[in-house]
């Protein structure tokens, strides 16, 4: 008779969910009992390994002596299914906040083996849940962190699902033992000096002991909490929609100035949390309000936090990424005007055919980026212009100008991309169109 855990596995069902095609499924396979009782269920499901790619991804930390002992495992394990195995090495820097910086390069790890059509599997299971709640719960996270973890999120470039969520670990236990699976047991799993180990040997088994259905109902909170998020994230979307400037992206102050505190606070949540931006804290979101947000009319106020920031410019907020202050803007790249190029920092220029420049004419094409001092020629104008006016007049934010790429044939600037092309270089229709992506 098959396990229960095979007959209600609702990988299919949840995969069903998803509007967008769907073709690759990617395990986070670590070698432990819960991602080898996840692989040991989807490999043994037919209809799954009929309809999609599945393949295994398996990140070596380097942080323990049997590190590579453990990849090994995951390679004969993969295998014995005869699933093909992504392996990946990954440094960590530093003893402190070990935790959380082995978590951020796994998931970078991961996110590089991404694609639009696939579905990163993660065997996080319902004590994970509770334990997350918690670890929420003391940081004093409001209904979105106590949402906790979805089982179904964009993730990368595709999606990222966790089909065992609502399972608790005993019943993964009692599977890997019934099939007589063989994991590998990390060691640091037991080091309670990391935070959501400390909860699961010390705390949770007290909590247990008290209240049997703790982990079960902590769980149901998080969900709970995960509607009610889903609910205020309907209502600030609309209030969104209407104080965000539709070509820049930016956040209107004189939307946020008539909303409560309270709203305030959210419009600036969710604004952030659409970008990927880390999410501040209560005291933060105080600061912004009052320093930036409600500051005089001709100020120029910031604030920065983590590797971000926002400025005000033009009576809107916009997000700054504190990284660009090592962009190198004396660069000089050559380029075909053919191939992509990929610039850190800036994004990939592309090229298609239309309105545009015409075809280098044996002239070296580069590009550059702004010193000062420039000058251009933009199409319908005449003569050439500062470019440090033109920045002006395009109402282009002081801290975005230095990663505008500038593309010049020999000491000629040319195009400015995404705002213009110069008046005696352009080619309608059959010219050279260039994006940034």
């Amino acid at each position: 008779m098959a396990n229960e855990l095979e007959q209600t596995f609702p990988l299919l069902a949840l995969l069903r969910g998803i509007a967008a095609p769907v073709k690759r499924l990617l395990i986070a396979y670590s070698g432990g009992l819960d991602s080898h009782v996840l692989l040991a269920l989807i490999a043994s499901q037919p209809a799954l390994r009929q309809q999609y790619q599945i393949e295994a991804i398996h990140i070596n930390h380097g942080l323990s002596e049997h590190a590579n002992r453990w990849s090994e495992h995951c390679q004969q394990v993969c295998d014995g299914f005869d699933i093909p195995l992504i392996s990946k090495t990954i440094t960590i820097n530093g003893d402190n906040n070990l935790e959380a910086k082995a978590r951020a390069a796994r998931y970078q790890a991961m996110s590089e083996a991404m694609t639009q059509e696939t579905v990163l599997l993660t065997a996080h299971h319902q004590n994970d849940q509770a334990e997350t709640v918690l670890l929420q719960l003391l940081r004093g996270a409001g209904p979105k962190g106590l949402a906790s973890m979805a089982d179904l999120d964009r993730f990368a470039a595709g999606y990222r699902c966790r089909p065992l969520l609502s399972y608790p670990r005993v019943a993964l236990e009692a599977h890997a033992n019934a099939q007589q699976l063989q994991w590998v047991d990390d060691e640091s799993n037991v080091d309670t000096r990391f935070d959501r180990n400390f909860l699961r040997h010390h705390i949770m088994p007290q909590l247990q002991q008290q209240w049997p259905a703790a982990i079960k109902s902590l769980a149901r909170s998080a969900k709970h909490c995960a509607d009610l998020d889903s609910l205020v994230e309907d209502v600030i979307d609309r209030e969104l929609d209407a104080a965000i400037n539709a070509e820049t992206g930016g956040l209107m102050i004189a939307a946020l100035q008539t909303q409560s505190r309270e709203r305030q606070h959210a419009m600036l949540r969710h604004w952030l949390y659409q970008h990927d931006a880390p999410l501040p804290s209560t005291k933060r979101l105080e600061q912004i309000v009052a320093d930036v947000i409600n500051a005089r009319d001709d100020a120029s106020p910031s604030f920065c936090w983590g590797n971000v920031g926002l400025k005000r410019f033009k009576g809107e907020l916009q997000l700054t990424h504190n990284d660009e202050s090592d962009f190198d803007s004396s660069q000089v790249l050559t380029w075909d005007l053919a191939s992509r190029l990929n610039i850190p920092g800036v994004g990939e220029l592309q090229v298609a055919s239309g309105d545009g420049l015409r075809a280098p004419n044996g002239e070296t094409v580069t590009v550059r980026f702004r010193l000062g001092g420039e000058r251009f020629h933009p199409l319908g104008r005449q003569g050439s212009h500062p470019l440090k006016k033109l920045f002006q007049e395009w109402g282009i934010p002081p801290w975005q100008r230095q990663l505008i790429p500038l593309i010049y044939y020999n000491e000629t600037l040319v195009a400015v991309v995404g705002y213009g092309y110069h008046q005696q270089y352009f080619q309608a229709v059959s010219g050279i169109t260039i994006s940034v992506q």
